[in-house]
């Protein structure tokens, strides 16, 4: 039996509202602070170092290919050259995988190596400074990007 304090109660627990939303808005588009930079900077060079070294973790394999991703799609919107550098590091994370899957391990060429570095020192400045609602949005991006590619190939 629905009465009217009823209704009305449970449209108050509808309609509640975030009395902290301009707070959340504003973290959202803060800079970063420069710690968990630098945090992702050093785990991103270790993951480049394991892969550099022969090793043959596909977690880290994953967790410099999403780093240079997203660095790529923040690209776009910044500068064509910086386009260049994470193409070229697609291109050497690429054969990276070819040679895992020829030798069951990583590594990379001279001028792969090179380019690798060239796109991890971007993408520190990068992340450094966008705000995190933008690299959220590259993020999920390139999540998109990467669904449809699959969808292409199944096709």
């Amino acid at each position: 039996m629905k009465t009217k304090h009823r209704v009305a109660a449970h449209a108050k627990r509808q309609h509640h509202v975030n009395l902290n939303a301009h707070s959340d808005l504003i973290e959202k588009h803060r800079e970063p602070a420069a710690e968990p930079v630098m945090e992702i900077v050093k785990r991103l060079n270790e993951c480049f170092q394991h892969l550099r070294n022969g090793g043959t973790s596909s977690a880290q394999f994953d967790t410099l290919a999403a780093a240079i991703n997203v660095g790529l799609i923040r690209a776009e919107k910044i500068d064509p050259m910086a386009v260049q550098t994470f193409i070229l590091a697609v291109d050497a994370m690429q054969a990276c995988d070819t040679r895992f899957a020829t030798h069951r391990r990583y590594g990379f060429g001279g001028v792969e190596l090179q380019d690798m570095q060239a796109a991890i020192d971007l993408y520190a400045q990068i992340l450094a400074l966008s705000t995190p609602a933008q690299m959220n949005a590259a993020l999920m991006e390139s999540a998109d990007r990467m669904i449809q590619q699959a969808r292409e190939q199944a096709a």
